[in-house]
């Protein structure tokens, strides 16, 4: 008879399996993959410019909070895009607000300069 396994156990089995997933693929792909650690893989690469670095990628199984609720994926993503969304909002409420201060500016400017022209040439406002 097989011996169950223990909730710590089966997570466990389970990064084991996609951490090997993982380096099957990225094998197959041409990378040299080596292990990092526990649940970490990494593998050379280089930049657009030619620059080598690294690459890091973890896997982890996120069980959920301190008060026993479980982790639920499908809500951490919905909440990612409700956060990028605000971020492109305010991205573009800032772009709004300074192109409204550049254009005070550029206004700003022409009047001194076409003040300074003024009374170069003797007139009055």
């Amino acid at each position: 008879m097989a011996k169950k396994l223990t909730k710590s156990q089966l997570t466990s089995k389970k990064r084991e399996d996609v951490l090997a997933m993982l380096t099957e693929y990225l094998a197959d792909l041409g990378e040299d993959v080596m292990r990092e650690g526990g649940n970490s893989l990494v593998f050379p690469s280089t930049d657009d410019e030619g620059n080598e670095l690294f690459v890091k990628i973890a896997v982890s199984i996120p069980r959920g909070d301190r008060s026993g609720e479980a982790y639920d994926g499908y809500a951490a993503a919905e909440d990612y895009k409700i956060h990028l969304e605000e971020v492109a909002a305010n991205k573009a409420q800032r772009e709004k607000e300074n192109a409204a201060k550049a254009a005070k500016a550029k206004k700003r400017q022409a009047e001194a300069k076409a003040h300074k022209k003024n009374v170069r040439m003797g007139k009055k406002k």
